[in-house]
């Protein structure tokens, strides 16, 4: 029974961790690898995610022109509802 204790509170630290950090390892890995994946400079200033209700809120993105000078497209703010459960 401690062995499953143990087992359920290291996999209840992970996801909490995941969860928190989660945003932030996603922002830092669109603004340094947006180029390789999309083909063009991607900027985003702030990322935040609630996995509980499925809500997504995106702030201060840049895509920029293939010369990395002017931009593209960009939006302030873009919120995303999504329903998880179905």
């Amino acid at each position: 029974m401690k062995l499953f204790k143990r087992i359920l509170l290291a996999i209840v630290v992970v996801l909490t961790l995941l969860i928190i950090t989660g945003p932030f390892l996603v922002k830092g890995y669109l603004n340094k690898n947006g180029e390789e994946l999309t083909g063009r400079k991607i900027s985003l200033s702030g990322l935040y995610h609630n996995p509980f209700t499925g809500y997504t809120r995106l702030r201060g993105f840049e895509m920029y022109e293939q010369d990395d000078t002017d931009i593209f497209v960009s939006f302030d703010t873009l919120i995303v509802n999504l329903d998880p459960v179905s």
